[in-house]
């Protein structure tokens, strides 16, 4: 591929990664301010039907996220291929994979779950079950929840591959992302493994994967526009 389109794309890929750190900071803090409860579905939802314009708050931010990633990952893989074009291939190919499943998970929770919202008018026991699939948690229950996570560990197989190439460079920042990108693709699938098996402390994985994400986005970001 032409030299110069892959600088393109790495400089794009670059940018991405700022908006993407700049979101993330930004939905971070929504969700300390503004936490949903951690308990049952019954009590989500009545946190949420009492509020429901924070499903956009929540959840609109991450999936901006997600989106980003698309020229993230082309940016990484552009950066990658001279030098490892295996391993550039399967990172675009795994990473990519992530964001339709982010998408659809996030989307629907301002989308069709607003919708729920709407629908229940005192009625909350008939829309609990619907609820309990279509709202967003760690819940076994929650079919977005798996469909997110599921999407997450696919974008650590992403990470994991990025990360292989990555640390083979001679640079010491090249090495560094390579690292933050390999710890995140581990505690996405142990994050995964905790959510499939029901494992409570497993699970916590995936909440400090995001904060591990962010500081290898950073580093992609400082990588990519250097």
């Amino acid at each position: 591929m032409n030299l110069s389109i892959l600088r393109d794309l790495e400089q794009a890929g670059g940018m991405a990664a700022v908006a993407a750190v700049v979101l993330t900071v930004v939905w971070l803090a929504t969700m300390v301010r503004t936490p949903p409860p951690e308990g049952e579905a019954s009590e989500r939802l009545a946190f949420y039907a009492g509020r429901p314009d924070l499903l956009r708050v929540h959840f609109l931010p991450a999936m901006f996220i997600a989106v980003a990633y698309v020229p993230i990952w082309l940016g990484l893989a552009a950066s990658i291929a001279p030098s490892h074009g295996l391993l550039a291939s399967l990172t675009l190919a795994f990473g990519l994979l992530y964001v339709p499943f982010a998408l659809i998970g996030y989307s629907l929770q301002f989308t069709a779950v607003r919708g729920v919202l709407e629908s229940i008018s005192g009625d909350e026991d008939r829309w609990l079950p619907v609820w309990r699939v279509l709202s967003f948690s760690n819940a076994p229950e929650s079919a977005t929840g798996w469909l997110v996570v599921l999407g997450y560990a696919i974008w650590g197989i992403g990470a994991a591959f990025a990360a292989a190439a990555l640390v083979d460079g001679s640079g010491g920042l090249e090495v560094a992302t390579g690292i933050a990108l390999a710890v995140t693709a581990l505690l996405t699938w142990l994050g995964a493994i905790g959510v499939v098996g029901r494992n409570p402390r497993l699970k916590w994985a995936v909440l400090v994967s995001g904060v591990t994400s962010a500081v290898a986005t950073g580093l992609i970001a400082a990588l990519l526009l250097g």
